[in-house]
């Protein structure tokens, strides 16, 4: 009965400690117990969760993939022109600007082969011009390839230009600006701008050709130059002017003298 009565109370009572009491009995822990008791206790490694130590294993975050600004064109005609491709899993459609009767759109793109396709007024279509690859369904998908080469502006600049020559034969020019060298030099008063031949000059002459030579009072040494004026007929009568100002009137006197 006592054994019985002090295993019940040990179950209803949840103290860490072992002193139990009992009605008419006390008992003592043993030596064992109380040994337990004063002993610093040590953390328990083996039942603590594993989120403790997270920190230590998780690993670096992987570096994020370079993109590159990749230009999308599409010259055949059409009302309404949306692009898709499997850069974006094929989820989501992406208008394109028209400009000119052609559509363009830019997206950045990751070094790799993607392939992409075009939705011209609800119709799926490729484009002809463009390289392109089977899909899953029996029909053609366009493909491109970002290299490593494109991340470098001026690298990809220069690819376009001599891909667009062996193409057509010429660079295509959407400003209308003629083919040429161009820079961000302004021409200066002490530097002018020499003309060529065949060149339109923005500057205008500071005199007209026919007054550059002045053959009044002088002697014409060949009269045969188309850039000298014929000498004025005065019949014998020289004829000298002068002009005076007076605030916003100007007063011209012309003086008649007959030569003998």
């Amino acid at each position: 009965m006592g054994n019985t009565a002090l295993g019940k109370q040990k179950d209803v009572h949840s103290s860490d400690s072992t002193l139990e009491f009992e009605t008419g009995k006390k008992m003592f822990p043993k030596e064992q117990e109380t040994k337990m008791i004063l002993s610093p206790r040590e953390p328990d490694l083996d039942n603590q969760s594993d989120f403790e130590y997270e920190d230590d294993l998780m690993e670096p975050e992987p570096p994020q993939k370079r993109t590159v600004p990749t230009v999308f064109q599409w010259e055949n005609g059409g009302r309404e022109v949306l692009l898709t491709g499997s850069f974006n899993d094929w989820k989501t459609r992406i208008p394109m600007s028209q400009s000119q009767g052609e559509f363009s759109a830019i997206i950045e793109l990751p070094e790799g082969e993607h392939e992409y396709k075009f939705c011209v007024d609800g119709r799926w279509i490729h484009d002809p011009n463009a390289p392109t690859t089977n899909d899953n369904f029996g029909g053609r998908n366009n493909v491109i390839n970002v290299k490593k080469s494109d991340f470098e502006v001026f690298q990809a600049l220069e690819s376009d230009a001599s891909a667009s020559i062996g193409s057509a034969g010429s660079i295509k020019s959407t400003s209308g600006s003629p083919p040429g060298s161009y820079h961000q030099l302004i021409p200066s008063h002490h530097n002018p701008v020499i003309v060529h031949d065949g060149m339109h000059s923005s500057v205008p002459p500071v005199l007209p050709p026919h007054l550059l030579h002045v053959i009044l009072n002088k002697e014409v040494v060949d009269h045969n130059d188309p850039s000298l004026l014929p000498e004025p007929d005065h019949d014998g009568v020289m004829t000298l002017s002068g002009t005076q100002r007076f605030r916003e009137k100007f007063v011209s006197t012309l003086l008649y003298k007959p030569i003998k």
